[in-house]
């Protein structure tokens, strides 16, 4: 049953019940477990996934060493590079941080809804200016943060990720140690 889906793109995004009929055809469910592979860094890239429970985290290995790049929760998309439709290695392993039911369409499908459609179309520029939004966030402020000013975002703009999130995840996402993030953690109490 394709409820989930539909609902999550009617909810957000507002779509023409025509134009959501069409796109939600060529969903598939998938049903992940926690620590499961979605995707490696330069696998080709078949799918653009969406959450409908569950979180995702991307990451990236450089030097030997895996970042944290971001994470993705219920009602969000997992992107795996800035673009929607090309099928591409991806820039990013995405790996499942909970047990997940996630919804999937081929990126070639929706390249062709999107040339189709001009709300579709307009709805594809919305999910690459989230993920845009997102980046330009990242590096032009949050990044720039001190450790502290970092675990304090996004205590305050995202506190559901903050508390669904283990202490290992967290610490990674801000590239230090548990123990750096336990002791911050204590001085903030």
């Amino acid at each position: 049953m394709k409820s989930g889906i539909q609902y999550i793109l009617q909810s957000k995004y507002q779509l023409p019940k025509e134009d959501l009929i069409r796109l939600v055809e060529d969903f598939e469910s998938l049903s992940v477990k926690k620590r499961a592979i979605l995707l490696k860094e330069n696998q080709m890239n078949h799918y653009v996934y969406f959450i409908e429970k569950g979180m995702v985290q991307s990451t990236i290995l450089r030097d030997g060493r895996q970042f944290t790049i971001f994470f993705a929760i219920e009602n969000e998309v997992p992107l795996s590079s800035p673009h929607l439709t090309s099928v591409e290695p991806s820039h990013y392993t995405l790996e499942a941080l909970e047990d997940c039911l996630l919804w999937r369409i081929p990126r070639k499908k929706l390249a062709f809804l999107l040339k189709d459609s001009i709300p579709l179309a307009n709805w594809g520029r919305v999910l690459i200016e989230e993920q845009f939004l997102v980046s330009t966030t990242y590096f032009s402020s949050i990044y720039w943060m001190s450790k502290r000013e970092q675990y304090r975002y996004v205590i305050d703009n995202n506190p559901e990720l903050a508390q669904r999130l283990s202490l290992k995840n967290l610490a990674a996402w801000l590239d230090i140690t548990p123990q750096s993030l336990s002791r911050i953690r204590a001085d903030m109490e």
